[in-house]
């Protein structure tokens, strides 16, 4: 069974519509402005990201657009990569942080300070923008 582009676009406005919350939220009130949130603010910003541009990108590809540019479609090709991967790594990071503060909790503070969260999150992103930028490499 096959998805139609319109309901693949009621899918990416739901999500945009509900990270685009989630950081109002943790914008919003100070108590949620902790470290975990700060990854899954990143996370919300990703899939943001994957429901504004990645979705329609899919889309379009689906459609055969563009059909005669080979370097439009591979920046629509590294785009898509770069934001999925962005979402995947930013999940992978929630994981990871919060198996630290389970299964190490009395060193959690010590290893999750607010500048090593913030240090895991542009190494995350930065990596999923190399990987992204795989395709327009040739």
């Amino acid at each position: 069974m096959k998805i139609t582009p319109f309901s693949e676009l009621v899918i990416a406005l739901l999500s945009i519509v509900g990270n685009l919350l989630v950081c109002v939220a943790v914008g919003l009130n100070r108590k949620l402005q902790t470290v975990t949130n700060y990854f899954l603010v990143s996370l919300a910003v990703a899939d943001i990201c994957v429901g504004s541009l990645a979705i329609p990108c899919a889309i379009m590809t689906d459609l055969g657009i563009p059909r005669h540019n080979l370097y439009l479609c591979l920046l629509m090709l590294s785009v898509l990569i770069m934001l999925t991967q962005s979402s995947i790594f930013s999940l992978l990071a929630v994981a990871i942080e919060r198996y630290i503060a389970i299964f190490m909790p009395f060193q959690y503070h010590r290893l999750m300070t607010p500048r090593n969260g913030v240090l895991v999150l542009c190494f995350t992103w930065t990596l999923a923008f190399l990987i992204g930028l795989v395709p327009l490499m040739g």
